[in-house]
């Protein structure tokens, strides 16, 4: 038993952490992530994983490298399918993330925020008359809480009027919607709103 425990890699947790999701460098591994970034990737490579690290915006996770020209993987890391509500609740956090880095009055600010109220307004711009708002507006809060439970929204300020709530958009948006989807993404909606 101690040999075994003698074999065990000061990495492993880190890694442990890493299949199970994304880390920030709030979690208590990020200090072996920072000293152990090397012996990490080299044995995810050996699995068909790459970790992607961004100290300056605090997060990490894995990516899957693809094994032929079709993008199929190993298969170790399950991909997430998002439904068409969600996807645009992701968006518009991209965006929101997006316009608070290009806008030079932030350049002091670390964070960026948004309300509740904010992205359900924003949401609403997305869908035509005929598209069912009531049902909408009804699951809009649970189109909310997925994209808090993928780690792109943390709570930044609670209130018993959803409204008021106020949400941190976690910079690892950044890295799972680049700006080159979200101008895609946007393009596509217009079309659809135009079509309908």
């Amino acid at each position: 038993m101690m040999e075994l425990r003698n074999r065990v890699e000061p990495y492993a947790k880190a890694i442990i952490h890493l299949l199970k999701g994304d880390v920030s460098d709030k979690d208590f591994i990020w200090k072996d992530l920072e000293e152990y970034q090397i012996e990490i990737q080299e044995y995810l490579n050996r699995i068909g994983l790459e970790l992607i690290f961004n100290k300056r915006d605090g997060f990490a996770y894995l990516r899957q490298f693809e094994v032929d020209d079709d993008g199929n993987t190993i298969g170790l890391i399950q991909r997430r399918q998002l439904s068409f509500e969600v996807s645009i609740i992701c968006v518009l956090i991209r965006e929101a993330y997006e316009d608070f880095e290009m806008n030079p009055t932030n350049i002091m600010a670390e964070k960026c925020f948004i309300t509740h109220h904010q992205l359900k307004e924003q949401a609403e711009l997305f869908f035509t008359e005929g598209f069912n708002q009531v049902k909408f507006q009804r699951d809009l809060d649970k189109y909310i809480s997925k994209t808090l439970e993928l780690g792109f929204l943390r709570l930044h300020q609670d209130a018993e009027n959803n409204a008021e709530r106020v949400y941190e958009v976690k910079p690892i948006i950044k890295a799972r919607i680049s700006v080159n989807e979200l101008l895609e993404f946007k393009d596509k909606m217009k079309q659809y709103v135009e079509s309908v």
